[in-house]
């Protein structure tokens, strides 16, 4: 298949489509694996991830929870929104925080650092073309941008959290998605 056949094919699938059961340590091997033939100037590798499952799953639950009611006055606490946290665990199979590690010497600026780690992702996101039946979408929210999270995911002071990247089984996967023309969005001078 060629590659934009393979970028066409890219697909979010998210936590309603998930069926809750798990992924393979293999197949989670493989995203990772795609993940790290990203672009990185002066090669600084500044994606790091951090893999959650089972009961570190659990764990991850609970301090989302955690720093919802530390975050939210009791009287806008939702309950279900604690009740979609509680549930995270039964319907997700992986969630992969997704790092940037500043490199120490910043040789390069912070923001090329936080493009190749995008970079990183959309190659996990194209790495699931390749397996049939699992899904997975790349999330902000659940407090990732938070000190409180920063401290739980143990990152240095030059480190950012840029989300996670969420996967489960899935039953059906979409193929296309609607676009319109490429050239909406370019400008030749």
């Amino acid at each position: 298949m060629n590659i934009l056949n393979q970028v066409k094919q890219r697909r979010s699938h998210f936590r309603k489509e998930f069926t809750g059961e798990k992924i393979s340590q293999e197949e989670i091997n493989y995203l990772l694996e795609c993940s790290i033939h990203a672009p990185s100037h002066k090669n600084t590798f500044p994606w790091r991830y951090i893999v959650f499952s089972g009961e570190s799953l659990n764990d991850f639950s609970k301090k989302i929870i955690e720093i919802y009611k530390q975050r939210t006055a009791v009287e806008m606490q939702n309950p279900e929104q604690i009740d979609n946290f509680e549930k995270l665990p039964s319907q997700v199979s992986h969630l992969i925080a997704i790092v940037m590690k500043r490199d120490e010497a910043k040789r390069v600026p912070e923001i090329e650092e936080i493009c190749s780690v995008a970079c990183s992702v959309q190659n996990m996101y194209l790495g699931l073309n390749d397996l049939e039946d699992i899904g997975g979408f790349w999330s902000t929210g659940m407090f990732c941008f938070t000190e409180q999270m920063h401290a739980y995911l143990e990152l240095g002071s030059e480190d950012k959290c840029l989300g996670y990247f969420i996967l489960g089984k899935v039953n059906q996967k979409r193929q296309q998605a609607p676009r319109p023309d490429f050239s909406t969005f370019v400008q030749y001078k």
